[in-house]
């Protein structure tokens, strides 16, 4: 991965911001438990609930992972982003995620960071 300086706020905190290699076609994980899955309108299906992409309000942001940095650690990402916690995962490109996203001007659009793993349990 590149040699990006994550942006922090006077306060030490990641800034919301755009990671330069986030873009386009680039592919972002969401994982997923058991929390995500509820009861659908048809007797006995299930679907996933709208808080699988709903922020933190804790730390303001939603985690994803990057396809691109799991493989770069060589390791398989449907092993990574699984365990006994998270069964499954949602993938969608950056592109899909910018297509969603409601705002009208710049300042105002979803930021897609990364925070290197390496860096995550001073975010946490």
């Amino acid at each position: 991965m590149s040699d990006f300086k994550l942006p922090r706020d006077e306060e030490g905190r990641i800034a919301p911001y755009n990671h330069p290699e986030l873009v386009g076609a680039a592919r972002i994980i969401r994982r997923i438990h058991d929390d995500y899955v509820v009861d659908d309108h048809e007797p006995g299906t299930k679907r996933l609930s709208t808080a699988l992409f709903k922020h933190r309000s804790k730390t303001g942001h939603l985690s994803f992972d990057s396809e691109n940095c799991i493989l770069a650690m060589e390791r398989e990402p449907s092993d990574y982003v699984t365990d006994p916690k998270f069964f499954g995962a949602v993938i969608i490109s950056v592109d899909d995620v910018r297509s969603a996203d409601p705002a009208e001007k710049d300042e105002d659009r979803w930021k897609i960071g990364m925070v290197p793993v390496e860096d995550r349990k001073s975010v946490v």
